[in-house]
């Protein structure tokens, strides 16, 4: 699977290497936001508002400031739902029309060694015993793409309930080989409607990538 496939029609993925982009690409609103990062993470931060305009201009949505909404996350312009992603300068947004979309969720990660207190924190009991099950070859990948499943299913309910979720709150029950996993919520659920989802798995270029939407 490709990552222009993880998400279903209408939705448009755009991603860039990070780079520093002069304040006249941006709004005054972002460069009041971006001002006091590091330089990588201004790179980061820049380049994923460019990458958010590109998209939304193909679902006809017109330029406009993306700056985090209380909480967490990027306050999407009226009519799309969006998720930012940005891992080892590359950044990834997808962007998609709400409705029929009620939330969408990318992460994007480079697949490489995890230290193992990040594996306990990442994984449940029952989690940590399918991946003590795999070829040892594959599990530094699978660990990772995990961690990144749960991060695209937090950035798709985040919008939806405004509850944060800790890793041990979510399952994650994986099948690489087919590009697939399920997430679901197993302690403080938030709501019914966000409990639970279907998501997509992509890995290119040293990468993984993995999407979840929300639909009417």
């Amino acid at each position: 699977m490709r990552a222009e496939d993880l998400f279903g029609p209408g939705t448009f993925l755009v991603e860039a290497p990070a780079r520093l982009v002069p304040d006249a690409e941006l709004f005054a609103e972002e460069v009041a936001y971006v001002a006091g990062a590091a330089e990588a993470r201004r790179a980061e931060l820049g380049t994923a508002r460019v990458c958010a305009r590109e998209a939304l201009a193909r679902i006809g949505i017109a330029r406009s400031a993306i700056v985090p909404r209380e909480g967490r996350g990027p306050l999407w312009p009226r009519g799309a739902v969006g998720s930012i992603s940005h891992t080892h300068g590359h950044c990834a947004v997808v962007v998609g029309p709400s409705p029929p979309l009620r939330s969408i969720g990318l992460d994007v990660e480079v697949v490489r060694p995890l230290e193992p207190s990040v594996a306990r924190m990442i994984l449940g009991d029952r989690e940590r015993a399918w991946l003590d099950a795999q070829p040892p070859e594959a599990r530094e990948a699978l660990l990772v793409t995990m961690f990144c499943a749960k991060e695209a299913f937090y950035k798709c309910q985040h919008p939806l309930t405004a509850k944060f979720l800790a890793f041990e709150d979510v399952e994650v029950d994986l099948r690489a080989a087919e590009g697939t996993f399920d997430a679901r919520v197993v302690r403080a659920a938030p709501a019914a409607d966000a409990s639970r989802a279907a998501g997509r798995v992509a890995y290119e270029d040293g990468r993984v990538y993995c999407g979840v939407e929300l639909r009417a």
